[in-house]
């Protein structure tokens, strides 16, 4: 049996192929038409649900079902509109984290920009569901909703009593872009508490897991642009910046333990699954892990609005298959893209030899790759099939060594050319993580920030953020062996079992998908070096 699932909403189309053995393949849109977030018009063809299907050399015919949520964009599904079943936004979210844990019985928290309409004839959309996954489903206790549609139908700018909203209005007001409300976490550890009241005052506890924010209100942008045009220089200006993001941050995370001690309250299970867009903030994600009742902490490598076709496919394979359902994961695997083989990447190696390249094939590039880390090298790193989620774990990495006090500069300014306030995440063996950070439990999908250990900041500098904490990756030899050995090696020689990883991608574009993609990003950049497979790539002009 094969099942389709399609996801996203306005942007960050994916699409998911589930067999009888579990998940086939998944992968975004933006991968594939290098349009990041696939915001842009070829997008809306849905690419994504043709690699899925050539995959395994389907068609579309050969489907038994195909599901998707209902604000994904009706373009994105046109061809097979006849046949496609469109379940809940937030149900989509919450299997996408329910089903593919072991658990039997887990509380489930989806939180985000906007879900669906809460009925057909209301303009109030979803912004928080609370659930709890039993049985081998997903049932729904409460939800908090916000005017999300005007009189005429259009979706508004901004959902009303919506955290994501919330957060990704103060990004947009401090001058940050569209879905960059990562840029606003990575800033806030520079800033103070001085605004931090006025902030939280925006926000309305109002019981029983309900808030009001108001956020289309006009008072909002003129406080933040009251205290951005009373700055007299750039660096009262960053301050200024900084201590706003601070205020928000600080207040989405009283917003969220609000929410977590509610659910709580309702489903007191041991795990605590949460999905949606506001997963993405490891920040918070981190405390909650950190200080709630719940005993464990799960959120899907692909908790944006792209995992959602995850969660499709998989509802649908359990809804044909209620006598047979798949095997609930002891591990999500989040490497689903296409794993290109030997012969496919050397033909692309071959289409390069005029471009100044050389390449060479090793048995085992990975005690190489580690030398030239050692020596300050920055690394491409291409290895098998690509992450499904905005993070690298180490198959589309950009690869460095995170005791050099330089580095983070380095890659910021000459690699990734972001601002120089954005942290880089360590990579650490899974058995030495505790040595390193206050962490006892797996981190695969690099989704929670914790502190540093003191006597290890000066140690590991270029991933240690200014406030002491990372977001770490912990590695596992068993899911992801070939990053597994290369940071072994890399400890072998240097004492360290840690790599600085970033994702594989220079400015404004998303993260490699195929050999000549990553080929070409390390042609034209500073990296330094890239291995992909068993090759070795260098260049033999440097690059400005």
């Amino acid at each position: 049996m094969y099942i389709l699932g399609m996801g996203g909403s306005d942007h960050s189309f994916a699409a998911c192929l589930v067999s009888d053995n579990g998940v086939v393949c998944a992968v975004e849109e933006e991968r594939i038409t290098r349009e990041k977030y696939s915001l842009g018009p070829n997008s809306l063809y849905a690419n994504c649900r043709k690699y899925c299907l050539n995959e395994l050399n389907l068609s579309i015919d050969d489907i038994d079902m195909i599901v998707g949520n209902d604000i994904l964009h009706p373009m994105t599904y046109f061809p097979v509109r006849k046949r496609i079943e469109l379940i809940n936004h937030h149900l989509a979210h919450a299997y996408s984290a329910f089903y593919t844990i072991p658990h039997d019985e887990t509380a489930i928290l989806i939180v985000d920009g906007t879900g669906s309409k809460v009925n057909k004839e209301s303009k109030i959309a979803e912004t928080v569901t609370y659930a709890v996954g039993k049985s081998g489903d997903v049932e729904i206790i409460d939800k908090v909703g916000g005017l999300g549609w005007s009189k005429d139908d259009e979706r508004e700018t901004l959902t009303e009593n919506s955290l994501g909203d919330f957060y990704r209005k103060f990004t947009e007001e401090i001058g940050f872009g569209y879905l960059q409300d990562g840029k606003t976490m990575g800033l806030a550890p520079y800033g103070t508490d001085k605004f931090y009241n006025e902030v939280k005052s925006f926000v309305k506890f109002l019981g029983d897991g309900q808030f009001e924010i108001k956020i289309n209100e006009p008072f909002i942008g003129e406080f933040v642009q009251k205290i951005l045009s009373s700055q007299a220089n750039e660096k009262d200006l960053f301050q200024a910046k900084a201590d706003i993001a601070w205020a928000a941050q600080t207040v989405l995370e009283d917003c969220m333990f609000y929410c977590v001690d509610y659910l709580y309250q309702k489903a007191p299970k041991d795990v605590l699954c949460i999905a949606g867009g506001v997963g993405l903030n490891s920040v918070v994600n981190g405390k909650i892990k950190e200080k709630s009742k719940f005993k464990h902490v799960y959120v899907p490598p692909y908790t944006s609005d792209s995992g959602t076709a995850v969660g499709a496919a998989l509802y649908g394979y359990n809804l044909l298959s209620k006598n047979k359902p798949l095997k609930k994961s002891t591990t999500y695997n989040a490497f689903t893209g296409h794993a290109y083989s030997e012969p496919e990447i050397l033909e692309v190696l071959k289409s390069f030899e005029n471009e100044d390249i050389e390449y060479t094939y090793y048995d085992n590039v990975c005690p190489i790759v580690a030398e030239a880390l050692k020596d300050g090298k920055i690394i491409g790193w291409f290895q098998e099939g690509s992450e499904m989620g905005p993070r690298a774990l180490g198959h589309r990495s950009i690869l460095a060594d995170p005791r050099d006090p330089e580095m983070k500069d380095k890659l910021n300014y000459r690699v990734k050319k972001r601002e120089g306030f954005r942290p880089f995440a360590p990579a650490v063996l899974q058995e030495q993580a505790a040595n390193y950070f206050n962490i006892d439990f797996p981190s695969p999908f690099m989704l929670f920030v914790v502190d540093v250990k003191e006597d290890k900041k000066k140690v590991i500098p270029a991933v240690t953020h200014v406030d002491g904490t990372a977001r770490v990756q912990t590695v596992d030899q068993k899911d992801n062996p070939i990053f597994y050995n290369l940071i072994n090696e890399f400890y072998k020689i240097t004492d360290v079992p840690v790599l600085l990883n970033t994702s594989f991608n220079i400015l404004k574009e998303p993260i490699v998908e195929t050999p000549k993609d990553a080929i070409t990003s390390f042609y034209n950049s500073q990296i330094d070096l890239l291995c992909i497979g068993n090759w070795i790539v260098t260049k033999t002009k440097i690059k400005d």
